[in-house]
C-alpha cells in the first residue's frame, strides 16, 4: 500500500484523542482549519510513527502562513530521533528551504507568503548518503527540485519511519495553521505513489443502520445502534456498542462526502475502540459495497481507547473508490476474537 496516513482534524477535540490517534504529543484542534477544524502550531511541531521504515517518503499539508518569527521548520522526516531532512521557510528572506537535519540547506527559493492565505505544500526526499532525492511542490507546481544526488541521510538509517509538521524555530514565537494531511511511500501504483496534489481530508459520520446490527448497544438492544457511534468526537463510555462474541458486527450508512466531484484516493477506517476485561481480544474493520464485504486486518485491543486505523485505497470488489461509490458504502466493525 502507498497511502499510509490521512488526518483531517475534523472529529476529535481535545490532545487525549491526539495521543490515541498515534500523535506523539496531543493537541487540540481548533475550527480555523481549511475545511472544518485543523491544528495551530503555535512554536511547536508534533509527529506521528509510521507503521514501517520507508526509503521515499511523500508528504503533503495545507498550511496557512502567518508571518511571526524567523526559521519556522514546516514538515520533514526521520529515523526514531534522527532527523533526515526537513522544510523551513525563513521569514526575514522570505525563502524557503530544504535542509538536511544537521541544518545544511540542500536548496532554497525566494518565494514571499502572503499572510493569513491558505497554501498546500507537499515535499518528497528519498534517504541516501549519495543519491537522495528532494523535491518541494506548492499549490502543484514545484519550487524546488527535483534535486537528484543529494545527501539527505543525517546519520542511522536510509530510511524514515517518522514525519512531523508545525512551526518550530527553536522555541520562538513561530505560527501558523495546518490541515488535509497525507502521507505517501513510493510502492504500489499510480496514482497513490507519489505526489497526490491539493488533497481535502474529510471526516464522515455514522447516520444509518447497515446491513448487519449484531453488537449490543449500552441502551441494551441492537436497534438503530448508529445512533450510539454517530458522535463527531467519541463520547467514550457514554454510550456505546459491544459484543464477546467473534463474528458478531455492526456496519452503518454513512454522511456524503462534500465535493461532487473529484477523484478518491482512498478511504481510511477509523473505529475507536477498547476491551473490557482481561484476555486477548481483537476487532476487523469492515467495508461494505453493493453487497460485497472485505475486512481490514487484525488489530489487537487493550483496555485503553484508541483508533485503530485501516486505509483502503481499493473498494469491495476491486477498483478504485469514486465519491459515488464512498457514498454508497457502508464501514463497520467486526470482534475477530
Amino acid at each position: 500500500m502507498a497511502l499510509l496516513f490521512v488526518e483531517s482534524f475534523d472529529h476529535w477535540t481535545t490532545g487525549t484523542h491526539g495521543v490515541r490517534k498515534g500523535w506523539v504529543t496531543g493537541r487540540t484542534p481548533s475550527a480555523s482549519g481549511r475545511f472544518g477544524n485543523g491544528m495551530d502550531s503555535g512554536s511547536r511541531t508534533d509527529s506521528f510513527v509510521l507503521p514501517s521504515n520507508y526509503a521515499t517518503l511523500i508528504m503533503g499539508e495545507a498550511y496557512r502562513y502567518q508571518a511571526v518569527n524567523d526559521g519556522a521548520q514546516l514538515m520533514g522526516f526521520y529515523d526514531g530521533a534522527t532527523k533526515h531532512v526537513y522544510v523551513e521557510y525563513v521569514v526575514s528572506t522570505q525563502t524557503f528551504h530544504v535542509r538536511r537535519g544537521d541544518g545544511t540547506s540542500l536548496g532554497s527559493i525566494f518565494l514571499p507568503l502572503v499572510n493569513g492565505q491558505w497554501y498546500y505544500l507537499e515535499f518528497k526526499a528519498t534517504i541516501n548518503d549519495t543519491t537522495g532525492v528532494v523535491e518541494l511542490r506548492k499549490d502543484g507546481t514545484a519550487i524546488i527540485g527535483p534535486l537528484t544526488s543529494q545527501d539527505t541521510r543525517n546519520g542511522g538509517n536510509s530510511t524514515a519511519n517518522k514525519f512531523f509538521w508545525g512551526t518550530d524555530n527553536g522555541g520562538a514565537n513561530a505560527s501558523g495553521s495546518f490541515d488535509d494531511i497525507y502521507i505517501c511511500d513510493d510502492s504500489g501504483s499510480a496514482p497513490t505513489n507519489t505526489f497526490l496534489g491539493d488533497c481535502r481530508i474529510e471526516a464522515l459520520f455514522p447516520n444509518g443502520n447497515g446491513a448487519t446490527s449484531n453488537l449490543v448497544g449500552s441502551d441494551g438492544n441492537s436497534t438503530d445502534n448508529y445512533l450510539l457511534v454517530d458522535e463527531t468526537t467519541p463520547n467514550d463510555d457514554t454510550d456505546y456498542v459491544e459484543s464477546g462474541t467473534a463474528g458478531d458486527k455492526d456496519t452503518y450508512t454513512y454522511t456524503n462526502l462534500t465535493p461532487t466531484a473529484g477523484t478518491v484516493y482512498g478511504v481510511q477506517i477509523l473505529p475507536y475502540v477498547r476491551k473490557t476485561d482481561a484476555g486477548a481480544r481483537s476487532i476487523k474493520s469492515i467495508a461494505r459495497h453493493s453487497g460485497t464485504e472485505v475486512d481490514g486486518p487484525e488489530q489487537v485491543l487493550g483496555t485503553s481507547f484508541v483508533y485503530a486505523r485501516d486505509i483502503r485505497e481499493a473498494k469491495p470488489g476491486g477498483g478504485a473508490w469514486s465519491i459515488s461509490d464512498v457514498n454508497g458504502a457502508e464501514f463497520g466493525v467486526k470482534v475477530f476474537a
